[in-house]
């Protein structure tokens, strides 16, 4: 598991880099901060492995909160996610950063950056595509042990649209029958999500 910690003042940033990590099951967000001082707080507690980090927060700002942080947190890895626009992002990545990311960059972009730095498999290049609730609720039952025409009947759902469901697991999993997919299921299931 992966410990991650935000520090950014903005709880609409905040919030979203929160439902954005945690649809991650190797990233963990163990805390979020709205100024230095109480972030450099949370890493002393929970020594993270990754902290998201704005350049500006209501205590100090610029390349500053970069060079504290990484005084604070040497072994951890820094990324950088501000709204400043790429200005800063030689100055930071000098003064310790090991990413610099705008905050407009797309979701998935986030995740991936931090499984690079962390030496983590892209999910997708793992095999790990993600499945809907509906298909992690459908590939439990099949790993159950449970028929097309038993899981219709408990999700109240057609057998073809358990069929159609199926299908897409199967080729999301990367399995060609149902006793492969129940393997896959016990194995490594959380990593679907």
């Amino acid at each position: 598991m992966i410990k991650v910690i935000i520090i950014d003042d903005h709880q609409v940033i905040v919030d979203g880099l929160k439902s954005v990590l945690m649809a991650d099951p190797a990233l963990h967000v163990v805390g979020s901060a709205p100024s230095l001082a109480r972030g450099l707080g949370l890493v002393s507690e929970h020594h993270p492995d990754v902290i998201l980090l704005d350049m500006r927060l209501a205590d100090v700002s610029g390349v500053s909160v970069v060079e504290r942080t990484r005084r604070a947190a040497p072994h951890a890895i820094i990324v950088v996610l501000t709204g400043f626009g790429m200005g800063l992002r030689d100055d930071s990545m000098q003064a310790g950063a090991d990413a610099f990311l705008s905050k407009e960059s797309a979701s998935d972009s986030i995740v991936r950056t931090i499984r690079q730095l962390v030496a983590l498999p892209d999910r997708a290049e793992a095999g790990l595509v993600p499945l809907s609730q509906r298909e992690r609720e459908i590939a439990a039952l099949v790993a159950a042990g449970k028929s097309n025409p038993e899981i219709a009947q408990l999700l109240d759902i057609s057998i073809n649209t358990v069929k159609t469901h199926l299908a897409s697991v199967m080729s999301k999993m990367s399995v060609g029958g149902r006793v492969e997919l129940a393997l896959e299921w016990q194995k490594r299931g959380d990593g679907y999500a």
